[in-house]
């Protein structure tokens, strides 16, 4: 199942990528759209940053990242680890609504959701560890 999660968050981030002119030049026209409005300069300098920071979901990659190597190390390491795998469960859960949540792409979207259903899946296995 990791190595789906892998596969799926690969995906994502090449997605992501691959659409970052996309997204910059909808960024564009909706500046524009606020340029006609004749805003000030600080509100428009405000939602620029808005819009930037909502399309971006490279931080939320790269916690996924962190929280998919994290749970493979706990998962390899054995023991009883059932609660401390559910806990970074949650955070991959977290972070993948947050990447659903900004994406106006339907092939991050996609991707997500597996990530979700796996994620999901994963939980139900883990709590019944220990």
């Amino acid at each position: 199942m990791t190595n789906s999660l892998e596969n799926n968050l690969k995906t994502i981030e090449m997605e992501f990528k691959k659409s970052k002119s996309t997204i910059m030049a909808t960024i564009k026209t909706r500046l524009n759209e606020f340029l006609k409005a004749e805003l000030n300069k600080e509100r428009l300098e405000e939602e620029a940053a808005i819009q930037a920071q909502r399309a971006d979901i490279q931080e939320e990659i790269d916690r996924l990242g962190e929280h998919i190597s994290f749970f493979c190390r706990t998962l390899e390491a054995g023991g009883v680890c059932g609660r401390k795998m559910d806990f970074i469960l949650q955070e991959m859960s977290r972070e993948i609504n947050t990447i659903l949540s900004k994406t106006p792409l339907s092939e991050i979207k996609r991707s997500a959701i597996e990530i979700k259903c796996i994620v999901e899946q994963m939980r139900e296995q883990v709590q019944n560890i220990e």
